[in-house]
């Protein structure tokens, strides 16, 4: 066998640039995949300028035409179809897979259905939302300052909180069919916010849930009292619960960002007293669903006729056969 020929620099140069643009090109084929996603009308565009450049046409008819002969505007749907309705194009782009796009950081037209309960969605999507909500407090440059120095990615834990002190929805909650458009949860969000005075304008990052929270404690007051900053209204601190701390000045309001858990705690002892026996819930914020918003394809579940209330159910007809027979004594006749 003759010696092994090392590679000349030339050519591991030229193999060195090869493999730069393979790189290359597979980042530009993420980008160009995200774009058809979010605007699905330049997908013929895209196609017919590709045609134009001498690319292969691989969605011939058989005809021999392609989807966007003659006519650049050709909408997506004139492609043709496999049996279950999806363009080959269609299949492609929904072949993307959604945990690689959660590694990019990259944000879909819709929250994938993958993700059930909102505990369950990629941080980005809070941060998209967030910022587009309260675009100056929580700006996506300021929600990254919530990040560690070892990682760049925003803890979703934080981001949580921010998200259930405007929304009062909490991570066990299913996100719905209609909330899973971006462009409509912005919708949403925003004007929920704004329908509840936007209770994070004036919040610095990170927050502070004593100062920004849904409660202020005054414990010196007397008696010690329990303020709802939103409406000013105010409660009187259960006489039970401050003979049951340790120390009195010492008492805090955990998850102080929660309409539906903040409690004060005794943190030198067991001592809690949850904060939504004294005041009445707000509203979670509400999807509304309109006919013409069917973007899931599901078709609506039957209506079912509600329930009776047993006070206004007919009684059912008295069985002879199986009722209990009772003793009567006989009757004397008198003298």
């Amino acid at each position: 066998m003759g010696k092994r020929v090392a590679p000349s620099s030339e050519e591991q140069a030229a193999k060195l640039r090869r493999r730069a643009m393979e790189l290359q090109n597979k980042g530009m084929l993420h980008e160009l995949q995200t774009i058809c996603k979010a605007r699905p009308d330049l997908v013929p565009l895209l196609l017919q300028h590709a045609y134009s450049l001498g690319a292969p046409r691989h969605l011939e008819h058989s005809d021999g035409t392609t989807p966007v002969d003659g006519d650049a505007t050709t909408p997506l749907g004139a492609q043709r179809r496999h049996s279950d309705g999806t363009t080959p194009l269609g299949a492609q782009l929904e072949a993307d897979d959604a945990e690689s796009s959660h590694r990019r950081g990259d944000v879909s037209a819709t929250i994938p259905r993958q993700f059930q309960t909102w505990g369950a969605v990629p941080a980005q999507y809070f941060v998209h939302v967030l910022a587009a909500a309260e675009p100056i407090a929580l700006s996506q440059a300021q929600l990254r300052t919530l990040s560690s120095k070892s990682s760049k990615h925003v803890p979703k834990a934080r981001l949580l909180e921010i998200w259930e002190m405007i929304t009062n929805l909490q991570k066990d909650d299913e996100v719905p069919s209609c909330a899973r458009s971006v462009q409509k949860l912005v919708a949403a969000v925003t004007k929920f916010n704004e329908e509840q005075g936007s209770p994070c304008k004036q919040m610095r990052m990170p927050p502070n849930w004593n100062l920004d929270g849904k409660f202020s404690l005054d414990i010196q007051a007397d008696p010690p009292t329990v303020t709802k900053r939103r409406s000013k209204e105010s409660k009187e601190i259960p006489q039970a619960f401050l003979e049951s701390v340790t120390a009195v000045n010492n008492v805090y309001i955990a998850k102080n960002y929660s309409e539906r858990d903040a409690c004060l705690v005794d943190p030198d002892g067991f001592a809690r007293c949850p904060l939504n026996v004294f005041f009445p819930m707000v509203p979670y914020m509400a999807f509304g669903k309109s006919a013409d918003d069917d973007d899931d394809g599901e078709e609506p579940a039957d209506e079912k006729e509600p329930e009776k209330p047993k006070e206004f159910e007919t009684p059912l007809k008295e069985n002879k056969a199986n009722k209990e027979e009772t003793y009567t004594p006989p009757s004397i006749p008198a003298k």
